[in-house]
């Protein structure tokens, strides 16, 4: 019986001795060489894609430019994370605030290509795209990481400042938070405009005080040219 236990204590011991080398065991030099070489081709970016959907939420099929204000459909905008050159070697985690919110592995993706449809675009969002070694001898090795921010829509670009405006805080989508006030973006905007706008008065003045003069002077050239011609047609017939 002492045997019998004995054995079974030498069996776990082992196995507990065992887990730990296979967990953390080493990539040879040209597995490390290779997953690098890798990782480093893994790339990431966002894409923003127009999309009509019906009052329940659903995608549907219908051209934006058919879309009118009382119709049971409305425009919206979706964001996408595209992931690229992820290989067999290799799979990755999403991750948002230290969440995971994906795992992908080659046979998920398309080619390499793995896209990620990011919740909604009323904030910014950070992710962090970590590799991981996929192979046998070191799985789960992490060997790189990138981050990739996506875009929320700007609520600055929809006001009566931000028109005609083309600086960056204007823009309809932001990947930075914008610091910036209405009453700032029209003082900025002042300068721009002001111009064009004596330019306009300086036209009103000069039409108010000349118009008389270039009206007159359009009217005499009209009836002397008018005058001629009847002469010289009058002529032309031998009158």
């Amino acid at each position: 019986m002492k045997k019998i236990k004995k054995g079974i204590t030498l069996v776990v011991l082992f196995v507990i001795c065992f887990i730990p080398t296979m967990a953390f065991a080493d990539c040879s030099d040209e597995e490390e060489i290779q997953l690098n070489r890798e990782s480093f081709n893994v790339n990431g970016s966002y894409s923003l894609q127009e999309v009509v959907k019906d009052f329940d939420g659903e995608i549907v099929d219908i051209d934006l430019n058919d879309v009118h204000q009382d119709d049971d459909y409305y425009s919206d905008t979706l964001s996408f994370l595209e992931i690229r050159n992820i290989t067999e070697n290799l799979y990755i985690t999403i991750e948002e605030s230290g969440t995971i919110v994906d795992e992908v592995y080659y046979y998920d993706t398309d080619d390499g290509t793995y896209i990620f449809q990011v919740p909604d675009v009323e904030k910014i969002r950070t992710y962090d795209i970590k590799m991981f070694s996929n192979l046998d001898s070191c799985k789960g090795k992490e060997v790189n990481n990138i981050s990739v921010k996506t875009p929320m829509r700007n609520p600055l670009a929809s006001l009566a400042a931000c028109m005609n405006v083309e600086e960056s805080y204007c823009d309809e989508f932001v990947t930075t938070k914008v610091n910036i006030t209405e009453d700032e973006i029209i003082k900025r905007k002042e300068p721009y405009t002001q111009p064009q706008e004596e330019e306009e008065i300086n036209q009103n003045d000069f039409f108010k005080k000349y118009g008389i003069y270039i009206l007159v002077g359009v009217l005499v050239i009209g009836v002397v040219s008018t005058v001629i011609v009847l002469v010289k047609r009058r002529r032309s017939r031998g009158l």
